[in-house]
């Protein structure tokens, strides 16, 4: 058997080439696709670095007001006679105010702010931003009073003192349901257990308060509560450091003597409203206002205006942004950084727990 292959039949079989014009459509569709695309993923990379920095400055600020209120709930902290009993303070040169608040803006508002904050304090806060101060106290233990403390008793003795946390120079409390002294302990209370013979002693001298005796009686009971004094600051600064062209700001926490602790970066500014009782409505204003008063504060509103640093804006900030009022853009007094990052303003306002009235011995 034999094939015979017909060369006219198959050569008209044969596949055809693509012609220039289709060639040349095929690259346009090809380069249009490829644009549309390119486009596309831009598109999904820039909502992507908007929300990355959406959410970061969501975290940071959640995390930062919930620290402040944590401090501002526990404000005027004395013991079960925080609401509504007598605060005698014994220490010279002390106040125990529960919230009390600065501004810096040309000048410091009240004026009192240089003899009451610290020099770091002083020379790191921020211009325009506040600074906001809490004070309460905390019990170190439970059950350190094992004797009960008399009238005109001229020192308190503690069976114990844990981790040596009372010490010479500090602020301390005795504090009942009825009342509560605040004094400066002069001499320095040993750090031994009292099974070892040396029970902890708190003096309170003539050399660092107005009077030395306590005019109350204390039982040695689960009511009485030996307490130490918390000075809290909060206020907003410089950490030093740049990302990205910008000065990184950051809101910092000091307690007592202690270092002051960076507490959030990217936050730009704070601002403070106090409110106060006025008939039966609570006013709102800035420390320097002459009509407030610091112990019937009874609120307080939070504004921070915070930023990121990535740049993911399409032009430049020239926002000016209302803070709580305070005006802050690139023609005010209080400036931001500018450039193409998020910013975004969040306020809460917190309301005092605690709200006592004091008294001071005669001197």
């Amino acid at each position: 058997m034999s094939f015979c292959i017909d060369r006219e039949k198959t050569s008209g079989s044969r596949a055809r080439g693509v012609s220039l014009v289709e060639l040349m459509v095929a690259l346009a569709l090809g380069v249009f696709l490829l644009l549309g695309l390119t486009s596309l993923l831009l598109a999904v990379n820039k909502t992507g670095r908007l929300e990355s920095a959406l959410v970061e400055i969501q975290d940071n600020v959640r995390f930062a007001l919930d620290a402040l209120s944590s401090d501002l709930r526990g404000a005027h902290y004395s013991g079960c006679r925080s609401i509504d009993a007598r605060l005698t303070v014994m220490a010279r040169d002390t106040r125990f105010q529960g919230v009390y608040g600065f501004e810096r803006s040309g000048r410091w508002w009240p004026d009192s702010a240089t003899a009451e904050l610290p020099g770091t304090v002083i020379l790191r806060a921020r211009h325009g931003s506040d600074i906001l101060g809490i004070n309460s106290m905390v019990e170190p233990a439970p059950g350190l009073l094992n004797r009960t403390v008399n009238d005109q008793e001229r020192a308190v003795v503690l069976a114990d003192n844990p981790g040596c946390v009372f010490r010479q120079d500090q602020l301390a409390a005795i504090s009942s349901c009825r009342s509560a002294h605040l004094f400066r302990i002069t001499n320095e209370p040993v750090c031994r257990p009292s099974e070892h013979g040396s029970p902890a002693i708190l003096e309170f001298g003539l050399d660092g308060n107005i009077s030395n005796a306590i005019d109350e009686f204390y039982p040695a009971s689960a009511s009485t509560k030996i307490l130490l004094l918390k000075n809290v600051l909060w206020y907003v600064a410089d950490t030093g450091r740049d990302r990205n062209g910008f000065d990184v700001y950051a809101i910092y926490r000091k307690e007592n003597r202690d270092p002051a602790r960076e507490i959030v970066r990217g936050i730009e500014s704070m601002q403070l409203l106090y409110g106060f009782r006025d008939g039966a409505h609570t006013r709102y204003v800035t420390a320097r206002d002459s009509r407030l008063e610091w112990h019937k504060v009874v609120a307080v509103r939070i504004g921070l205006l915070l930023q990121a640093y990535e740049q993911v804006l399409a032009g430049e900030d020239e926002t000016t942004y209302s803070l709580l009022d305070e005006a802050i853009g690139p023609a005010e007094s209080v400036t931001h950084g500018g450039g193409r990052v998020l910013r975004k303003m969040f306020s809460t306002t917190v309301v005092l727990r605690n709200t006592p009235y004091q008294r001071q011995p005669a001197a």
